[in-house]
């Protein structure tokens, strides 16, 4: 019975190996941004206080300005706050 499993064994076709692919390599797409509320925001990086607290009165008229933002986003809100004019 061992000789007639060998032979089953022998008589099995092998497939051809798989032609190589021509094609470019498969990008990792890059990771989303990570947002962040403002308390998260300012655990980790320092901004001035008097500007915080600008930006957070006058979050109170515009709540969207509290909105989650990745960092990036974070720091162009603070920016731009930080170069608004008031009369």
């Amino acid at each position: 019975m061992a000789d007639e499993e060998k032979k089953d064994e022998q008589s099995v076709p092998v497939p051809p190996p798989a032609p190589a692919s021509k094609t470019e390599p498969v990008k990792k797409p890059e990771p989303a941004p990570t947002l962040v509320t403002l308390d998260d925001y300012l655990s980790h990086v320092q901004v001035h206080m008097g500007l915080v607290a600008s930006f957070r009165y006058e979050a109170r008229s515009k709540p969207e300005l509290l909105q989650d933002k990745t960092d990036e986003q974070w720091a162009n809100a603070f920016r731009l706050q930080s170069e608004t004019q008031y009369e």
